[in-house]
């Protein structure tokens, strides 16, 4: 519930109730009892004051879906033999594609393919991302290689294990485009061309998403600060189930809506992402905490009586009638609010 709503709540209440507190008996005095003991039938409905937690939240709207990734382009000139599966998840050492029956493989990198790799190459980070792809798929038994940005003998030995082992010839040089460097496991979206269609050097293979779904949400601007990346949040999926999830990132730029607000926009992941799966663009709400109160005294918001001169009081139910108790207010959720005074856990309260 947002807060501007909560307020509004809390208003009315507060006038009802003090509008009947006063057509009841009058101003009472906010430091004690009233001026007079209402020796009055039982008030028809009472509450007990609560020792409990409150705690405020706060939705926004978001959707939940496969955030776009960047699309596969090939480097290959040839004829294309063999496609990746729509909606399949590729990970590192998986065979993407082929041209010509040779693999095409995915590896880990943030740096794209961009040479040919050889004994003959100059030093660079593409070297020592290769080395890393070669050492964790084994193909380095004897622990030669040492990653860096060196292609060395070593470095060459274990290329041919790998050309060796899927069965392309081992002469120990890479071609450009024969690893497509990705740097998290991808999903296919969509497939552009046809097995036995030919293919040119930067010709898009396929678009591309993150393998799992997340929500993208949008947070006001005036709400800056109350979400941080590591917040824990509660999505509710649109068949009314409650995903646990976690912010991942919180924009730092500010966007404009089409309706001319600001807004930052918030990624989130739900941490068992098995919940997610089957939604594509499905709209959510994503509820978090703003404000927590542990082990206070609390009574329900209908309880609280605006007094004449100031400040709040509430009507305690004893065996003469009623009497008034001031109180001070402090955090109000779920139509209760925290109170301060001379007052003890289940004590009855007038909340009409």
């Amino acid at each position: 519930m947002s807060r501007k709503l909560v307020a509004s709540i809390l208003a009315v209440a507060l006038l009802a109730a003090g509008a009947l507190w006063f057509a009841r008996s009058g101003i009472g005095d906010r430091d004690g009892r009233a001026d007079t003991t209402l020796p009055v039938a039982a008030p028809s409905r009472t509450a007990e004051v609560l020792r409990t937690d409150l705690v405020v939240t706060e939705d926004i709207d978001g959707t939940l879906g496969f955030v776009a990734g960047d699309p596969i382009v090939n480097r290959l000139p040839g004829t294309v033999t063999a496609l990746p599966a729509e909606g399949t998840t590729y990970g590192f050492g998986d065979v993407l594609y082929r041209i010509d029956t040779t693999p095409v493989v995915v590896a880990e990198g943030t740096i794209p393919m961009y040479r040919p790799l050889s004994s003959r190459s100059t030093d660079g980070p593409d070297i020592q991302q290769l080395e890393a792809m070669l050492v964790a798929g084994g193909y380095d038994p004897d622990g030669n290689i040492e990653i860096d940005e060196d292609f060395t003998s070593a470095t060459r030995t274990a290329v041919e294990n790998w050309q060796d082992a899927l069965g392309m010839d081992d002469t120990g040089v890479v071609d450009l485009g024969r690893i497509v460097f990705v740097p998290a496991p991808i999903r296919v979206v969509e497939v552009r061309p046809i097995v036995g269609a030919g293919i040119r050097d930067g010709e898009i293979v396929a678009t591309t998403s993150a393998p799992a779904t997340k929500v993208t949400a949008r947070l006001d601007t005036a709400d800056q600060g109350l979400l941080s990346e590591g917040d824990a949040v509660v999505v509710e999926l649109p068949d009314g189930r409650d995903a646990p999830a976690t912010v991942t990132s919180v924009g730092s730029v500010a966007q404009r809506a089409p309706d001319g607000s600001s807004f930052l926009e918030v990624e989130i992941e739900l941490d068992d992402p098995a919940m997610g799966e089957g939604l594509d663009e499905a709209p959510v709400t994503v509820t978090f905490e703003t404000e927590r109160a542990e082990e206070v005294l609390a009574v329900p918001v209908t309880a609280l009586l605006a007094l004449a001169e100031g400040g709040y009081a509430v009507e305690v139910v004893d065996t003469d009638g009623t009497h008034l108790v001031g109180v001070d207010t402090g955090t109000f959720a779920d139509g209760l609010v925290e109170v301060v005074g001379d007052l003890t856990p289940g004590t009855a309260v007038v909340a009409p």
